[in-house]
């Protein structure tokens, strides 16, 4: 019985019902996990699953993303996650563009409408912002002799992501987990110089 409330849920979650009906929003800290668990949020690096249960417990499990501009600008964080050297749809950049729409038409996630929206958004914020405070890549994966210890200096997820909505700088709290050191910035300026070359056909033959 547990087995196929389970089921349901996650089935109405990720919008595989085929009946159109929007989810209704968990109420509470069981459906919350089990919504997250459906929709399969996490990867080899960080899991936003207890970041959002406490995100949206502080909030009493109602939906967050409910201001369009704030769609909006979550949408455009996401695809400016290039200017970063990560790739957007490692934080569901086709799916949010499917399910929020583009431009001023997007439509409000209205209460208790669309909780597989709203789980994802608040989803996408908490991951962008954990790759760009810590990375997207664990090094330990890449080279098992890394011994630098990762930084201490841990971000307050679900703090940030209501500050974010509380003042509508969604773009500009995500920016700001971002490294400051100058050869940062000095690397994705590089990296917009070599795009552009790219987009421009790239470098031309070397004469002979």
């Amino acid at each position: 019985m547990r087995l196929m409330v389970w089921l349901g849920i996650a089935l109405a979650m990720v919008g595989m019902t085929g009946s159109g009906a929007e989810a209704a929003f968990p109420e509470t800290p069981e459906s919350l996990r089990e919504a997250v668990a459906g929709l399969q949020l996490a990867d080899d690096r960080y899991d936003p699953g207890e970041a959002l249960l406490r995100f949206y417990a502080q909030r009493a499990f109602q939906p967050a993303w409910q201001d369009p501009a704030h769609v909006r600008a979550m949408v455009t964080a996401v695809r400016a996650a290039e200017t970063h050297g990560l790739d957007p749809e490692a934080f569901h950049l086709t799916t949010l563009r499917r399910k929020a729409g583009q431009g001023p038409s997007v439509a409000p996630v209205a209460g208790h409408q669309d909780a597989h929206l709203d789980i994802l958004l608040s989803a996408s914020f908490l991951r962008l912002a954990h790759a760009l405070a810590h990375g997207r890549v664990d090094p330990v994966r890449l080279n098992p002799d890394w011994n630098f210890p990762p930084s201490d200096a841990g971000i307050e997820a679900a703090e940030l992501l209501t500050a974010a909505l509380a003042d509508g700088r969604i773009r500009a709290h995500l920016d700001a987990q971002a490294p400051s050191h100058p050869l940062y910035r000095r690397l994705r300026t590089a990296l917009a110089n070599y795009r552009r070359i790219a987009a421009a056909g790239g470098w031309g033959p070397i004469p002979e």
